[in-house]
């Protein structure tokens, strides 16, 4: 909102200002992959990953999503005993999140985090080194992965790349 207002054109936000500042997030459907995801719906995740590749979500943002939510339930566990406004402050986590975010990470394993945080950091390496110059070759095996891990809960069955 405030790069939009940033580029109103005498106080009035038109439709090009839009169309050129905002991102086109038609398809993507970030939520209910991470839902999936990180429910340990391995299925239903590579289901909804293909909805979202299909409608032109470029896998490396997908990449992105997946590593953020990695993070911010790693903060959630790990934060556990921290005052929620205190971690929410600390964390950059927005209060309409961070109730969600509290009831995913509840049930999940410090190694299952580790797991989860493992696949994402070797995605991530392999992307960027240039080892997988086809981030959809990436993502796909990453979302995979992560749901298995989360729907074992112990982590047992990692890929190695």
């Amino acid at each position: 909102v405030e790069k939009l207002s940033c580029a109103a054109i005498d106080g009035v936000i038109t439709k090009a200002i839009v169309d050129e500042m905002v991102a086109d997030r038609s398809g993507f459907t970030a939520f209910r992959l991470n839902d999936h995801t990180f429910s340990g719906r391995p299925e239903q995740a590579l289901i909804e990953l293909d909805n979202v590749l299909a409608a032109g979500e470029p896998a490396e943002r997908v990449l992105g999503q997946i590593g953020s939510q990695a993070v911010a339930l790693a903060t959630m566990k790990l934060g556990a005993g921290v005052p929620s406004d205190a971690l929410a402050r600390a964390s950059g986590i927005g209060a309409n999140r961070f109730g969600m975010l509290q009831k995913a990470a509840a049930p999940l394993s410090n190694q299952t985090l580790t797991r989860i945080s493992e696949a994402v950091r070797d995605a991530d390496a392999s992307v960027k080194a240039g080892a997988q110059t086809d981030t959809s070759a990436t993502i796909v095996p990453l979302v995979a992965e992560v749901a298995e891990v989360v729907r074992r809960g112990s982590g047992a069955g990692r890929r190695r790349s």
